[in-house]
């Protein structure tokens, strides 16, 4: 399990998925539910150009 930690990122916070998808044009995997919450996420590869995202993101 550690190792999948280290290559996908899971989003739950949507302003945050907005400007990974939409300002910086990185795509998704998967989205799904959270299963106790019923809350939206997504997955994204892990990569040089997401951490750079998430390196900006404010």
């Amino acid at each position: 399990m550690e190792d999948l930690k280290k290559d996908i990122y899971v989003c739950y916070s949507t302003r945050q998925f907005d400007y990974i998808y939409r300002v910086k044009s990185i795509n998704y995997i998967i989205t799904g539910l959270h299963v106790k919450t019923k809350q939206q996420f997504w997955a994204f590869k892990r990569d040089e150009a997401l951490n750079n995202a998430l390196a900006s993101y404010k």
